[in-house]
């Protein structure tokens, strides 16, 4: 075609009828609404890989030797002989595994089969029986013979999977599917005996009536969805415990939003109680639900179990946390608890009679620990904090809360000094009590800002005695590198309750523990124990 010439159309002139029709559409389009466009990432799909199989074997051989020395009578260096041995001790472990694996369409059908030998074999070649020397007892002896015997095994396991996702090639049902798996023991060997100077062996072969045999034989089904590139998932799964194991069946429905979890799971097995009558029953429900907000720093999580077989409430938790600060809230079916003050009797008596009640409140703040550097940066200093308080809603006299500062100082890779300490005020109930209407029940201080004071008053033994604020514990922890050697330190001090005569009393001994470890051979250590005063070198 030449010579054809295009005519615009923007002058043509309109009929009366066409501007009317015209102008009525443009009234409609002003009450159309308009969605926003929704951001799908999108998803690639790729063609079945055909058949694959691989097979493969596994050795993982793992030998231990231990040799024990009485050092109770080592007294200097000198005294050491590797001729001076207690005990000496070996363990060899040597599964050998063969795994065979076949797939079809990458996950759309795997079937794994693995055959497996796991000998174990422990002995104790040499055992010191001269007891007045530092060796071992008849008793002790037998003990250790006996455990040889116990901790020996040869089993061959056969372990089963078939697994098959119809759908995995469709992007919102690729999780379906359903899997069957197997555990058998084709062989094992069972020790009888008690008596070590008398083994006894039993060798067993597979037998698909006995649970020790077919320890395993489960079906899962799997029903799955996802959408907006797994943001939104939906998922069921039913599971099924086969004979020879106790019959169960159970199910678990599983809920992902952008920012919500939640789950609910449930169970129904066999009583096991008749061999000709079969009568189930309902293991508790569960429910779970997290929540996400913030970038992760606002968390709500909640936990709630149900007894569906005796139809009451079990237990719940709430948890909730912000940044550094951790709150709880626990409810429990337990014991009804009264406090009782009358004539000899006083405390808290707990009754027969259950139900569903509060039964513990928790808050808690434990900061990052920040690190301030010096000296370009060889030397750096770590303060520390953690803070809680636990109220027990059941018993209030025993809420609680412990504050435990701390300081560390590092000294360029070469020497580490960590100060840490305990306290802890036991009698939190007693400040409270009046608001409660129970006053009497902790005698003592009832405003915590003077009883804290108190606890400083080095003037007055009775008011510092009788404070609720008391430091449980003082720590030191010593850490120095020499190259190949490391040397810690670590000093306790913290009242110990102990009984002398038949008379209790307070000891205040430190708790001081010295090791130094060769690098190359990190296993070889001893222990020098403070035993309230009493220096003891263990083996």
């Amino acid at each position: 075609l030449e010579n054809v010439e295009v005519v615009k159309a923007e002058n043509v002139d309109l009929s009366e009828d066409e501007k009317a029709q015209e102008k009525d559409a443009e009234e409609i389009d002003k009450f159309e609404p308009v969605l926003p466009e929704i951001d799908v990432s999108k998803t690639n799909t790729s063609l079945p890989s055909g058949l694959t199989y691989k097979l493969g074997y596994t050795v993982n051989t793992n030998v231990v030797s231990q040799i024990n020395y009485d050092s109770s009578k080592l007294k200097t260096s000198d005294d050491f002989s590797w001729k001076n041995r207690k005990a000496s001790m070996y363990s060899v472990k040597n599964p050998i595994a063969l795994t065979s694996n076949l797939n079809y369409g990458g996950s759309f059908l795997s079937v794994t089969n693995k055959v497996s030998w796991e000998p174990i074999w422990q002995g104790h070649p040499y055992i010191n029986t001269d007891e007045k020397n530092g060796g071992y007892s008849q008793s002790s002896i037998k003990s250790l013979r006996l455990s040889d015997y116990k901790a020996q095994s040869q089993n061959v396991v056969n372990n089963n999977s078939i697994s098959i996702k119809p759908f995995y090639y469709l992007p919102y049902f690729n999780e379906t599917g359903i899997s069957y798996n197997t555990n058998l023991r084709l062989f094992r060997r069972k020790f009888l005996s008690d008596d070590p100077e008398n083994p006894e062996w039993e060798n067993l072969l597979f037998d698909k009536e006995d649970k020790e045999s077919f320890t395993a034989h489960t079906l899962n089904l799997t029903l799955a969805s996802n959408q907006l590139n797994n943001k939104f998932k939906q998922s069921l799964v039913v599971s099924a415990s086969l004979p020879p194991q106790d019959t169960k069946y159970g199910f678990n429905f599983n809920f992902v939003f952008p920012y919500i979890t939640s789950s609910f799971n449930f169970s129904v097995q066999d009583k096991n109680e008749s061999e000709t009558v079969k009568e189930f029953k309902w293991n508790p429900f569960q429910q779970s639900l997290s929540v996400s907000l913030f970038d992760s720093k606002l968390k709500i999580s909640e936990s709630l179990n149900y007894n569906m077989d005796e139809k009451y409430w079990d237990s719940l938790k709430v948890t909730l946390s912000w940044d550094k600060l951790n709150f709880s809230y626990v409810m429990d079916y337990t014991n009804i608890v009264d406090f009782v003050n009358e004539g000899s009797t006083r405390g808290w008596i707990s009754s027969d009679e259950e139900k569903f009640q509060p039964y513990s409140l928790s808050f808690s703040y434990i900061p990052t620990t920040k690190t301030f550097y010096y000296w370009k940066n060889r030397v750096s200093v770590a303060p520390g904090l953690n803070f809680s308080v636990v109220a027990d809603l059941i018993r209030p006299t025993n809420s609680y809360f412990v504050f435990s500062p701390s300081l560390s100082f590092k000294l360029n890779e070469f020497l580490t000094l960590t100060f840490s300490s305990t306290s802890r005020n036991s009698v939190l109930y007693r400040y409270f009590q009046s608001m409660l209407g129970h006053p009497g029940r902790v005698p003592g201080e009832t405003n915590p800002f003077i009883d804290l004071i108190d606890s400083f008053r080095f003037d007055d033994r009775s008011k510092r005695e009788g404070s609720g604020y008391k430091i449980k514990s003082f720590n030191l922890d010593i850490n120095h590198e020499l190259h190949d050697w490391k040397f810690n330190m670590k000093l306790k001090i913290e009242p110990r309750l102990i009984t002398k005569n038949g008379r209790k009393n307070y000891d205040f001994s430190p708790y001081l523990s010295i090791g130094v470890i060769w690098n190359p051979m990190e296993s070889m250590k001893t222990e020098i124990v403070d035993e309230y005063g009493e220096w003891q070198l263990n083996p």
